[in-house]
């Protein structure tokens, strides 16, 4: 066991590597990406605010939402979740992605609850 962690340790130096740095992000790049994501969440939470009212509604009644519209308010706040951790860690090309999904099911959940 000492032999394998003394060659562990000896070798370690010719696998380390320096990773370069990631160069800056522009600010505006930033900024355009922050922007779309307040245009993207605040639409998403006024859908969410709708669909609230109609369960409440439907909730009177004994009934409930559809079940597909309850997983498309999870997937859409896992969007959220994570184009705002990859605004947060500068990877804007993960938070691009990830905010396109979110905007095509924030519209599947608006067709479904009847709107736009």
């Amino acid at each position: 066991m000492r032999r394998l962690l003394a060659l562990a340790v000896a070798l370690a130096p010719l696998f380390a590597q320096d990773a370069p740095a990631p160069p800056p992000i522009p600010e505006d790049s930033l900024k355009q990406a922050r922007h779309r994501f307040d245009l993207v969440s605040t639409r998403a939470m006024a859908h969410l605010h709708a669909a609230d009212t109609i369960e409440a509604r439907l909730n009177e009644n004994g009934a409930t939402l559809h079940p597909q519209i309850i997983a498309l308010r999870l997937r859409i706040g896992a969007s959220l979740e994570e184009a705002h951790s990859a605004i947060a860690g500068g990877d804007l090309k993960a938070a691009d992605q990830a905010m396109t999904t979110a905007e095509a099911l924030v519209d599947r959940f608006a067709r479904r609850l009847g709107g736009e």
